[in-house]
C-alpha cells in the first residue's frame, strides 16, 4: 500500500481547515486517513501551522511521501530537514543544531511580513479615518450656506410687525 501524506479539507464552506494526514494514495481527497499528523489553518494572520513532529518523522521513516503541499509544511514546521538530515547519517546534536538555524530564519522571515502587514493595514486605518473626516467637513460646508440662506429668509418676517 503507497502511503502519502497529504491535506484532507475539513471546515465550512469558504472558511478553509486542513488536516495533516497519512492516507492511502488511492483513496479520495477527503477519505478515511490512517493517521492525522496535524492541522493548517490558512486564514488565520498568520496562518497557524501545527504538526506532531515525531509521528510525522516515523511515518516519513515507513516511507510515506508528501505531496509537494505537505512537504512545504512540513519544512516550515522543521520537521522536512531534518528527515533529510537524519538520512544523510548526520549526528542529533548536528541535526538540532541546522533545524534551529532554519526555524530562525522562517521565523524571522515571517515576522517581517507580519510586521509590514500590520504597517499597511495601520496605514489603510488612518487613510480611510482621514477619508471619513473629509467627507463630514464637506457635508458640514455644504449644509451651512444652505441654513444661513434659509436663516436670513426667515428673519425680516418675523421683523415686521402687526397692523393695528
Amino acid at each position: 500500500m503507497a502511503l502519502r501524506i497529504r491535506l484532507t479539507r475539513v471546515g465550512s464552506r469558504h472558511r478553509p481547515c486542513f488536516r495533516l494526514a497519512v492516507v492511502d494514495s488511492r483513496s479520495r481527497r477527503d477519505g478515511r486517513s490512517t493517521a492525522v499528523l496535524g492541522y493548517y489553518h490558512p486564514l488565520d494572520e498568520p496562518h497557524t501551522l501545527k504538526i506532531q513532529s515525531e509521528t510525522a518523522l516515523e511515518w516519513l521513516k515507513k516511507g510515506a511521501q508528501p505531496t509537494d503541499t505537505a512537504r512545504s509544511l512540513l519544512k516550515q514546521a522543521g520537521v522536512w530537514q531534518r528527515f533529510q538530515l537524519q538520512k544523510q547519517g548526520k549526528g542529533e546534536e548536528e541535526v538540532e543544531a541546522e533545524v534551529a538555524k532554519s526555524l530562525d530564519r522562517i521565523k524571522s522571515k515571517t515576522s517581517a511580513e507580519l510586521s509590514k502587514l500590520n504597517e499597511r493595514r495601520e496605514a489603510a486605518r488612518t487613510a480611510a479615518a482621514e477619508a471619513r473626516m473629509a467627507a463630514r467637513a464637506k457635508r458640514r460646508a455644504s449644509a451651512a450656506p444652505e441654513s444661513s440662506e434659509s436663516g436670513g429668509a426667515e428673519e425680516p418676517a418675523a421683523e415686521t410687525v402687526p397692523a393695528e
